[in-house]
This record gives C-alpha cells, structure tokens and sequence, in this order.
C-alpha cells in the first residue's frame, strides 16, 4: 500500500465513565474492524440517528413529516440500522434491537468525532484530504494505518448512497472530475481527492473517478432527472454526456454546498431503494 493511500495517527482517549456491556461490546467491534467498515459504519451511524432524532424524514416519505418516538425508532432501524448491526456483527434480539440501538450509534460516532479537529489538522498539513483523518481507528495505545474503503458499490441505490459518503469523506469539486486531473501540482490518486457528483458515482461502481460503467450511468440518469436547473429539468433524457452536463450545471450553481451535494444524493438513494 503506497504512502499516499494511507496514513497513520496515534490518538488518546479514555473513558469517562463505566458504559453498558452492550456499548463497550460495539466499540470493540470498531476498534478491531477494518478501515472500510469504520467508515461505513461511521456514514451510516449520522443518518440513522438523524432518523431516530426526528431531524431526518422516514424512508419513502417525500413530504416534510418526520415520525417520533417507537415508529422512529422502528423505521430508522429498519432503513439503516439492521445494516449498522451487521457491520458491527452485534448479536441483537429483533424486538430489542431497534430500542437499543441508538444507544450504540452515539457512542460509536462520540468516540470517532472527539478527535477530528486534531486530526483534520494533521491531514491539512501533511497535504491528505482532511476526510481520511476521519478513518483513523480512536484507540490510545497503538498506531493504526487505515487505507480508504475498497468496496464497491453493485446496486442502484448503493450507488448514490457511496457516491454521498465519498464527498463528504474527500469534499465536493463542482467541475470536471477532480482538481488538477493532469496532476501537475497533486500527487494523491484520483480516487482520495475531492469529486464532482458524476465522478463520484463512476467511483462508487469501479473505484475510479474517470472509469464508465453502465451502472453508473443508470445512478447519472436516475439523478440528473431528480434535479432542476432554472426550473427545468434536463432536455436530452437519452444522451449520458448530456445528463452528465445537467448535473454538472446544478452543482455549480453558486449557493451549493458539499452538504446539499450529499443530501441530494442521499435522498436519490432512498427514493430508488422505496420504487425497487
């Protein structure tokens, strides 16, 4: 694995206070998980509780109802964390699961939020994007080399939902591809560096920015038909270079943020997953 695909950082933390069997069983789980399942665990674990808070809207709603209390709970867990529990191998009763499960995810996403503000900037200065810093294990007492996730995404919904956690891992660039696609000032691969939406999804499929696939050309059109541009959507349906120049155009409107960039794409996940 090259330098520039890794990195390492050496954190301290130490509890505050005694935490239920079941939290202490979930950290260690992450603490001996791999660097793609962290960061999957850890992009999972922000919807899912937004859902449980009331701050995220419910799977296949398209109006602005959020649900409260047990129908959250059970709706959230049914959406996101099922997935969450497998990916930490958690054995929970399915009665129990979606009432416990919160529980977990905050001190799951406490923990790997409490030193992000040193390592983002120790990735700033060693020149790494600061998202991968958000990859490093939290553990005190040993140095941990984390490489991004190589998963690839194989369905649709899947693949909007990678695409929105590469940007918010690596940050948005609205324009072609990558910055400095001829490298002529960068030297990190493509794949670690900030992406457009459309490189983003060919990423998600192939692990590479610039790589077609027929899947994510489908992701493209299924997106490109979801937004508007001055009120419009787009005008050649059919043609992919056409779609990909839409989606372009809406994420250059001047008042867009990574953090739409990833809703969008978040909401496109959902919404495919509900028609499927």
């Amino acid at each position: 694995m090259s330098p520039s695909s890794q990195t390492s950082a050496v954190v301290s933390t130490a509890p505050q206070s005694p935490q239920p069997p079941l939290v202490l069983v979930a950290l260690a789980a992450y603490d001996g998980a791999s660097g793609d399942v962290r960061a999957d665990v850890l992009a999972l674990a922000g919807p899912y509780l937004e859902q449980v808070d009331g701050r995220r809207r419910p799977l296949g709603y398209d109006h602005g109802r959020t649900l409260a209390g047990p129908v959250a709970l059970i709706d959230a867990y049914r959406m996101r964390g099922a997935e969450l529990v497998s990916l930490l191998g958690l054995q929970l009763g399915a009665d129990d699961a979606p009432f416990v499960l919160p529980e977990v995810a905050r001190a799951i996403v406490a923990a790997a939020e409490a030193p992000v503000e040193a390592l983002t900037a120790r990735a700033t200065v060693t020149g790494q994007p600061a998202a991968i810093a958000l990859l490093h294990l939290i553990d005190g007492r040993r140095t941990v080399r984390v490489s991004l996730p190589t998963r690839r995404a194989t369905t649709l919904p899947q693949v909007l939902r990678s695409a929105a956690r590469i940007i918010a891992r690596q940050g948005h660039w609205p324009y072609d591809y990558v910055p400095d696609a001829f490298d002529r000032e960068m030297t990190q691969p493509h794949a670690l560096r900030p992406m457009s939406i459309v490189a983003a999804l060919k990423c998600a499929v192939t692990g590479d920015p610039h790589r077609d696939s027929l899947l994510a050309d489908e992701a493209i059109a299924t997106l490109a038909l979801r937004l508007e541009v001055d009120g419009e959507g787009p005008h050649f349906r059919d043609d992919v270079f056409r779609l990909e120049g839409h989606i372009e155009a809406w994420e250059q409107i001047p008042a867009r943020t990574a953090a739409s960039v990833v809703a969008v794409l978040e909401a496109a996940g959902d919404a495919t997953e509900v028609a499927s």
